[in-house]
């Protein structure tokens, strides 16, 4: 999965959304590489 840098909030909410449905699909370091990416995008978009 590949987070695009300039989403809504509305698109990363969707993001985050299929990310968390697909969680046992991706390994652990995905996980949390994905997450802090999450985070950093809702906070610049905060």
């Amino acid at each position: 999965m590949k987070i695009s840098p300039d989403l809504s909030i509305d698109k990363l909410y969707q993001e985050y959304a299929t990310f968390k449905y697909y969680w046992d699909s991706y390994t652990t370091e995905e996980r949390e590489k994905l997450l802090k990416d999450f985070k950093q995008r809702l906070y610049h978009l905060g």
